[in-house]
C-alpha cells in the first residue's frame, strides 16, 4: 500500500487497489514517512473504510434501474401511441 496523506504520525490515508481512500491508524506508521512511500501492513493497527460509497454504488445501481424502467415505459408509451396514430 502506498500513503495517500499524512494525517500525522500515527494516521494516513491510503489508497486500496480499487482506488478507494482508507485511513489506517497505528503507532508511529507516518513517522519519517512521506506521500507515495509505502506502507508496511505490520504497522497498522485499525481501519476506517467509508461505507457511505458501499451506499452510493447501491443509490446508483438503484438510480440507474429507476431510469432505466422510465425510459422503456416511455418507449412503451411511444410505440403504443404511434400505432394508435398510424391506425387513424
Amino acid at each position: 500500500m502506498r500513503i495517500d496523506r499524512i494525517l500525522n504520525n500515527n494516521v494516513v490515508i491510503i489508497k486500496d487497489e480499487n482506488g478507494e481512500e482508507q485511513v489506517v491508524c497505528g503507532k508511529g506508521i507516518a513517522y519519517k514517512k512521506k506521500a507515495g512511500d509505502l506502507l508496511s501492513e505490520k504497522l497498522i493497527n485499525k481501519v476506517f473504510v467509508l461505507k457511505a460509497l458501499l451506499r452510493n454504488s447501491i443509490f446508483r445501481r438503484l438510480s440507474l434501474r429507476f431510469l432505466w424502467n422510465i425510459f422503456r415505459s416511455r418507449q412503451r408509451l411511444w410505440r403504443c401511441s404511434h400505432k394508435h396514430w398510424k391506425e387513424n
